[in-house]
């Protein structure tokens, strides 16, 4: 292995489960499989060319009858002997937890890049400094805050100001509630009246309770991203690492349907709207309008009529009705997202505000909360588990977690790409064809004002830059 000597080497190969060599083993073959090119809009068939028929949304079941719907995939069912058949070869596997540690974060690193190369997902957003603690300390001024129930029994929570500077954090770790020190919060202000340089020992004892303070929160970003998807995940090996208590939970299985329910408008924060420099204002709402204008032409153009106005609302109310296909995908949508059907989505409205939330999600704010590479790319900058004195992951830890996003961050179509093929089988093709040309013009006028912005923003982001975001399609 690069960088590591070869005594090492041997240990922390003979540390590895048969359970963990076969995962890092398959993730290496997906990893070196899938990104050997960058997929493109024409890889995706079209429906009527694949041999999938009986295809559905997946919920991922949990907590008696609540479940949390995964609304970007579609998965064939499947024969209940094939889940008792993986089911039997998971339990034979060893499977326990090693508390081996690094040498070093070097060394770490240097596994990563032997195993998995270098090229590990790009990163999107970039946000070097902005976790230093030295940066925390010399733009911020701290106090207690009170964090939402529930996630202050396994993370932590940080609070930013409207000039994005870290206003207080306040996190909990094995059952220790930990805030920023008075000491700490004397001298910042003492040090913040006359303009001196700030000079504090991070090494007292309760100053280096503050360093580990401030790594636990690093640790909860990630837990707060991927809960969704890991937490949950029926038969889920990760979900050892978190805990919730459970009327927790059963909050966090109720408010998830609940986040398709709004317009994605919705999502920014009131207290945020009106601030200037606030990125997601206008990128995430001229994103979403980029969407809503697609979503909205091309459901006219299948649905629409001509006449006055009055007359093709009625019409198009009518043409929608009595579509058995569109209802029946409908009925569908409302079961997955616990809406109503005939009050959630019974205007023509609704159905444009939520189609345009889905499409929203699966690509600008996933590219926004799917990034997790860069919480990865340091053993000490953020793991799935919070451990007592520790602050970097343990070799199995780490392994694991690099396995996770090597065989999960696999590119997928760009959303600017070429989808004419799939708008050909019907006789709305030529419309259809002629709206997605047309709406390539927007994303593209979107992405050089988001550059624009970005050239002069404190904060630049491009989380809703058309031309990185990807497609999510079923793999």
């Amino acid at each position: 292995m690069h960088d590591i000597p070869q005594a090492r080497v041997e240990e922390i190969k003979c540390s590895q489960a048969t359970f963990q060599k076969f995962v890092l083993m398959m993730a290496k073959i997906t990893y070196d499989a899938a990104n050997k090119y960058f997929p493109t809009a024409s890889d995706v068939k079209h429906p009527l060319d694949t041999t999938g028929r009986n295809i559905g949304h997946l919920s991922i079941v949990a907590a008696g009858k609540r479940s949390i719907p995964v609304c970007d995939e579609d998965v064939p069912a499947q024969d209940a002997s094939k889940d008792k058949l993986t089911a039997k070869v998971l339990s034979a596997a060893p499977i326990y937890d090693d508390e081996g540690e690094w040498g070093s974060p070097e060394e770490a690193i240097g596994w990563r890049n032997n195993w998995f190369s270098s090229n590990f997902p790009p990163v999107n957003t970039d946000y070097t400094g902005r976790l230093d603690l030295e940066f925390g300390i010399a733009n911020g001024c701290f106090w207690n805050c009170v964090v939402r129930r529930g996630y202050d029994r396994y993370g932590a929570a940080a609070y930013f100001d409207r000039a994005f500077q870290l206003v207080g954090i306040y996190t909990c770790s094995s059952g220790e509630y930990l805030c920023c020190p008075s000491s700490l919060m004397a001298l910042l202000a003492r040090n913040k009246t006359n303009n001196d340089d700030l000079e504090i020992d991070l090494e007292t004892e309760e100053l280096s309770q503050w360093r580990h303070a401030m790594w636990n929160w690093r640790v909860s970003t990630l837990a707060l991203v991927t809960v969704a998807d890991h937490l949950v995940k029926r038969k889920g090996v990760v979900n050892r690492n978190w805990a919730f208590e459970e009327d927790d939970f059963q909050t966090l299985l109720e408010s998830t349907p609940n986040t398709f329910k709004k317009n994605f408008k919705h999502y920014i924060p009131e207290s945020m709207r009106k601030v200037k420099d606030y990125p997601v204002n206008q990128d995430l709402t001229e994103f979403c309008d980029v969407i809503t204008n697609l979503v909205r032409k091309f459901l006219l153009i299948v649905y629409g009529s001509s006449g006055s106005k009055n007359t093709k609302s009625c019409r198009l109310k009518r043409n929608m009705d009595n579509d058995p296909e569109l209802q029946s995908f409908l009925e569908g949508l409302a079961n997955s997202l616990d809406l109503v059907h005939s009050r959630d989505l019974s205007s023509f409205d609704d159905i444009v505000n939520k189609l345009t939330s889905l499409i929203c999600n699966v690509t600008g704010v996933h590219e926004l909360v799917g990034q997790i590479l860069n919480y990865f790319v340091h053993p000490k900058i953020c793991g799935t588990t919070i451990r007592r004195g520790k602050e970097m992951d343990s070799i199995q830890i780490y392994q694991l977690n690099c396995t996770l996003v090597s065989s999960t961050g696999l590119r997928m179509p760009r959303l600017m790409g070429n989808w004419e093929h799939l708008m050909t089988r019907n006789r709305y093709a030529d419309e259809s064809v002629a709206l997605l040309r047309e709406f390539q013009k927007d994303p593209q006028n979107l992405s050089v004002e988001i550059d624009k912005r970005n050239d002069s923003r404190a904060f630049p982001m491009s989380s809703f830059d058309p031309v990185h975001l990807e497609s999510s399609v079923s793999v």
